[in-house]
């Protein structure tokens, strides 16, 4: 008797860059043996990631097969806010590089030209913070 664990696994066939979505998920039974610690069960692990790599219909997803997507791409425009205790500032900058949520990339301030190092917040937002902007005017 073979022994089975329930997937979820892609309804259909998957490009690279694609984003997961529930509906493009279901389960399917595959045998023990072949479903590692590095694959994929729980559709929650799985839903707004994007496909790193084409992935075919029914196959089990690892987890380099997915990654967060990407918010900003290169020389976007976006908005540089710092944030301390009673006040907000912002200001126009250019990313130098992708990011997704979280990551931290380096941007261009339109105003001085000056890299700094940004968190990203939202496909338009990048974080910083006033010990990265002092490190950065020295």
């Amino acid at each position: 008797m073979v022994v089975t664990v329930p997937v979820a696994v892609p309804k259909r066939s998957l490009k690279k860059g694609e984003i997961l979505t529930a509906s493009g998920l279901h389960w399917q039974n595959l045998p023990a043996e072949t479903v590692g610690p590095r694959i994929l069960s729980d559709p929650q692990d799985m839903i707004s990631l994007m496909t790193t790599r084409p992935l075919r219909e029914g196959v089990a997803m690892r987890e380099n097969d997915l990654a967060e997507p990407v918010l900003i791409t290169r020389n976007k425009q976006v908005t540089v806010v710092l944030t301390i205790p009673g006040m907000t500032l912002t200001v126009r900058g250019k990313a130098l590089e992708e990011g997704a949520r979280d990551a931290t990339i380096r941007v261009e301030s339109t105003a001085s030209r000056k890299t700094i190092l940004a968190t990203v917040v939202d496909e338009n937002t990048v974080r910083v913070s006033l010990a990265t902007l002092v490190a950065a005017a020295e």
